[in-house]
């Protein structure tokens, strides 16, 4: 088994006693009898769930969550462990996701927590999984984070931390064995929006899965599906995060207007040039879902640095 693991790994230490290591995941092999070391980055999140279920996990990350609420909820969501942690049975949680990136000095993860804790108004579990990932389990509370008390509370992060911080905030629910179930399904949602969305800080399941089950969808469909929206974009490189703004603001002219500095009138030209070269009917609401997928993957389009094709 280690001799298929190293060579999988070649990055990997093995050796007999625990390995005190920063950025490392070390898995107990006890049919050998030797700890083995492999780097965060050489493994992936299913690479990750695999070697959990099969090895009991001595990670560094255990060892930084001391407390017995921390290691229970650990075990129950990323563990192999299917026993539910000890809570009320009448409170819902949620799993409250974030991933740091670009710091520019090293920082001390007893400061984050205890950062964590300071945001909330009621008590919570931060879950550390690595140096840069980690989850929040939050009790439904009168007081729970929403998520403008988190956009204060990211530049509050940024300014003492200096590092970027992305968080994506779980839906409510029991605690059961759906509740390990969701989170999973949520960890997938998180890891495309840090690859899709980066512009976003804050994500949910609202504002991932449009994009999230557009891109199911292969890229060549969509640009045909998507050909005479994307044509007019393309004659205005503005246009779609007018239209885009124009239907998040519930189709609102003078709001959308005031964001962009245009003159309601010039706005209302715009949006009516766009309705004639395309045929979208904006005041439907399919329509203006589908128009919205079509500006969404545009965007996304955009920030690649990619070309439309030529008919």
């Amino acid at each position: 088994m280690i001799k298929q693991l190293k060579k999988h790994y070649p990055n990997a230490i093995v050796q007999p006693t625990l390995p005190e290591l920063n950025h490392y995941y070390c898995f107990y092999i006890d049919t050998e009898n030797v700890y083995i070391a492999i780097p965060e980055a050489d493994i992936s999140q299913p690479e990750l769930e695999l070697l959990n279920s099969l090895f009991p996990i001595f990670s560094r990350t255990l060892h930084l969550n001391q407390g017995i609420k921390a290691q229970e909820w650990y075990e129950f969501l990323l563990g192999s462990d299917t026993e539910i942690p000890e809570e009320s049975k009448n409170d819902e949680f949620r799993i409250i996701q974030y991933s740091i990136s670009e710091y520019k000095e090293a920082f001390e993860l007893k400061d984050i927590e205890e950062a964590f804790h300071n945001i909330f108004s009621h008590p919570v579990i931060p879950i550390f999984i690595s140096q840069t990932e980690g989850i929040i389990v939050e009790t439904n509370h009168p007081l729970s984070l929403s998520v403008q008390d988190l956009y204060s509370a990211i530049q509050v992060f940024e300014s003492d931390f200096y590092f970027k911080i992305h968080f994506f905030l779980g839906q409510f629910r029991p605690l059961d064995y759906q509740l390990k179930r969701l989170y999973q399904l949520e960890q997938n949602l998180f890891q495309f929006a840090l690859q899709e969305m980066t512009k976003e800080r804050i994500h949910t399941f609202a504002n991932v899965f449009p994009l999230f089950s557009l891109k199911n969808v292969d890229s060549t469909s969509r640009k045909l599906l998507f050909t005479r929206i994307f044509e007019a974009f393309e004659e205005d490189k503005d246009l779609w995060n007018t239209i885009k703004l124009y239907l998040e603001n519930h189709s609102n002219t003078s709001q959308t207007a005031k964001q962009l500095f245009l003159h309601r009138n010039s706005l209302q030209y715009k949006i009516d040039k766009f309705i004639e070269k395309t045929g979208s009917d904006l005041k439907s609401f399919s329509g203006a879902l589908t128009t919205y997928l079509a500006c969404l993957d545009y965007e996304g389009l955009e920030h690649g640095n990619k070309k439309m094709p030529k008919n």
